[in-house]
């Protein structure tokens, strides 16, 4: 499940030069995008996706980069430096692996074929995903703050997930450098024609958490 030493030098090819470290873990990334849709069809993976997700894969390949850097020569001795988490980023890969594993639990039969159960089971995997982003998050000293599934009430107050009268946001990013900087991810899937957000909607979430919400649209 780990990219080859072959996409390796095909991304550091495309990267344009050795010292484009940048622009080669953009395209070592999306190497490693196209290997996460290779997850073993097992169903406990499935139901709790704590294994072989975007996190393990991209620890895993950086371990692996440098031993291929060794290999070829690049630096030796020296440790490439460790790219930092962009928490956005990671968010929207994990809207991508929580709504292929439902296509798969749904495939399975695991999942009914309505767009409500097939939503929330998205939702299922999106939530654990997001919770491991912010605990990699923690380890790796980051500035950034995952909330998975933070619920208000009318006067903006954190309650329990669904109270009664309150909303939820699936997913919210802050910054500890700027304790203003907040913002809020909605996973939206669709069967074709995406719904936005409605406008008293978003206007109900600026009141309660102060921001409008960032919708991450998914087909089913």
């Amino acid at each position: 499940l780990v990219p080859s030493a072959a996409e390796y030098r095909k991304a550091q090819i495309e990267a344009h030069g050795d010292a484009d470290w940048a622009m080669f873990f953009l395209t070592l990334n999306q190497a490693i995008n196209r290997y996460l849709f290779q997850i073993e069809d097992r169903h406990e993976e499935l139901e709790s996706p704590s294994e072989r997700t975007a996190s393990d894969l991209a620890d895993r390949a950086y371990a692996d980069s440098q031993l291929f850097f060794a290999a070829a020569g690049v630096a030796p001795g020296k440790s490439v430096p460790k790219p930092a988490i962009d928490p956005i980023q990671a968010i929207n890969r994990n809207a991508d692996i929580a709504t292929e594993l439902a296509r798969r639990a749904a495939g399975r039969g695991g999942v009914s074929a309505t767009p409500q159960a097939f939503g929330s089971r998205s939702h299922l995997y999106f939530k654990r995903l997001n919770e491991r982003l912010d605990r990699r998050l923690v380890s790796e000293r980051s500035p950034f703050r995952v909330s998975a599934e933070e619920f208000r009430d009318i006067s903006g107050d954190l309650v329990p997930r669904h109270s009664k009268g309150s909303i939820g946001a699936d997913v919210v990013v802050r910054d500890a450098r700027n304790p203003l900087h907040l913002e809020i991810l909605d996973l939206r899937t669709h069967g074709g024609t995406p719904r936005r957000i409605s406008g008293p909607r978003q206007v109900d979430f600026e009141a309660r958490f102060g921001v409008s919400v960032r919708e991450i649209y998914r087909t089913r």
